[in-house]
């Protein structure tokens, strides 16, 4: 019959010993019956019914997450068998790969999807994950790291849709914990009274580093001022080393008087290094 032609999107196959020698002594068409209880659903196509005893039913035939008495039927409407199925009433996906992620796990990095073959026609949807929970916005086959999810592992979710079929979802396994060498955000500050005699102390300024950096501190002696911090030490040019001054708090001395002071912050962990600068001082008096 010509009339569902086209129309099947799903089925689910059939197998009840008792069709067999029907089947194989006709090879002519079933015609089955969908049943919960004593309501009766008839199909309005003959269905063919294979030597083995197979017959592929439309997921229409099914009432879902019921169990269904299916009653296979010869050309002359005579009951030939009955199966009993729990059904879903949608057929599985069969291709559902379990997805990867492409890329390092490095700040400023991007992943990407690798989502394999899935059945022809599935329409796959995406969702990046930070530590299990879903990334704002993230739903594309690429996905650039940022701030946020340093120290974190990354993961993607696919989920892929096709009409007649039970949608399947696929969990990639995480990356390593995003990491990055350390990265500055604001230079380091000095503070005190640029007098002989007194302390002056800086801040580490603030970075972002994972794993989790430690500082170094090294004083400069300048002859001319400085107006704004940034990355890299002082130039040579114009700043000299203070060799003894390594803390983050620094004595005024005599020698000291008629310059200016800045400091350098060296902010390092297992995977690299950075140096930002202060800007200097007052004059020292």
């Amino acid at each position: 019959d010509a009339d569902l032609a086209g129309q099947w999107v799903a089925a689910e196959t059939i197998v009840d010993p008792t069709l067999q020698s029907a089947a194989a002594r006709s090879g002519s068409m079933g015609r089955p019956l969908a049943a919960q209880g004593t309501a009766v659903t008839k199909l309005s196509s003959w269905l063919p019914v294979s030597a083995t005893g197979e017959v592929k039913v439309p997921s229409s035939a099914f009432t879902t997450g019921a169990t269904n008495k299916l009653v296979i039927l010869s050309s002359q409407n005579q009951p030939v068998g009955f199966t009993n199925v729990q059904a879903s009433g949608l057929a599985n996906l069969v291709l559902t790969p379990e997805p990867k992620i492409s890329g390092k796990a490095k700040l400023g990095q991007t992943l990407k999807l690798v989502a394999g073959r899935w059945d022809s026609g599935t329409v796959l949807s995406v969702k990046w994950l930070r530590n299990g929970n879903p990334i704002a916005g993230a739903k594309s086959q690429s996905y650039k790291l940022g701030i946020a999810d340093l120290g974190a592992v990354i993961s993607v979710r696919v989920s892929g849709t096709k009409t007649g079929f039970n949608a399947a979802t696929r969990t990639s396994s995480t990356t390593a914990k995003v990491s990055t060498v350390p990265v500055m955000v604001s230079v380091p500050i000095i503070s005190g009274s640029a007098k002989k005699g007194k302390a002056l102390a800086s801040s580490a300024g603030t970075w972002r580093a994972f794993p989790k950096a430690s500082f170094a501190y090294h004083w400069y002696r300048c002859n001319a001022s400085i107006s704004k911090g940034a990355a890299g030490a002082p130039a040579t040019n114009n700043c000299s080393l203070i060799k003894s001054a390594t803390k983050s708090t620094y004595k005024l001395t005599s020698l000291d008087l008629g310059k200016f002071i800045t400091v350098a912050v060296s902010s390092s962990n297992s995977l690299g290094s950075a140096i930002a600068r202060s800007k200097t001082s007052a004059k020292v008096r």
